[in-house]
């Protein structure tokens, strides 16, 4: 079993985990309001929406059995980041529904990214320590989940309606970069 040679570079990782999450999550509560100031449909913010979850559906699982027969996880969460950081800055470059809707894609695309950052943060821990691994990993989501949507309505109202779409793509830089 291979480890990690500090707890820095386990906390690292959690924290490079933080941040994709983080910058998926920042722009949800105003995205359904900013769709619509763009001229959006309910039927369209639907779609839009929903997107994200399709994405997960279509990626999730051939992105795991690639990684699985690859025997590498790194790459995987290298695209995560790479579509977070895209993602965010289509948002904040574009003011289209069209783009609206290819940006929450790749957002989905990225989330089906996760099973890679999972598995590999699980296979750094032995099998008495993986509930572990995944305590502090769920963790990690959560909280980013959490502090990300707390903040948009604030980031908005103060920096305008671009400014979580900005952070979240920064973020996703700095993803690629740790």
């Amino acid at each position: 079993m291979r480890s990690f040679s500090s707890d820095k570079d386990r906390c690292l990782f959690l924290i490079a985990s933080f941040i994709f999450w983080f910058s998926n999550f920042i722009y949800m509560p105003i995205l359904s309001p900013y769709i619509e100031l763009l001229g959006g449909t309910y039927t369209f913010i639907g779609i839009v929406l929903s997107s994200y979850g399709f994405m997960q559906f279509l990626f999730r699982l051939p992105i795991g059995m690639i990684s699985d027969f690859m025997k590498r996880r790194k790459p995987f969460i290298i695209l995560g980041m790479l579509m977070t950081m895209s993602s965010g800055l289509m948002f904040a470059l574009t003011n289209s529904l069209g783009w609206a809707l290819v940006s929450r894609s790749l957002a989905g695309v990225a989330a089906a990214t996760w099973v890679a950052f999972t598995v590999l943060y699980c296979s750094y821990f032995s099998d008495e320590k993986i509930y572990k691994a995944m305590s502090n990993i769920s963790f990690a989501v959560v909280l980013a989940q959490l502090m990300g949507m707390s903040i948009s309505g604030y980031i908005v109202d103060k920096w305008g309606w671009h400014a979580p779409f900005w952070i979240g793509g920064i973020l996703g830089m700095i993803g690629v970069i740790l």
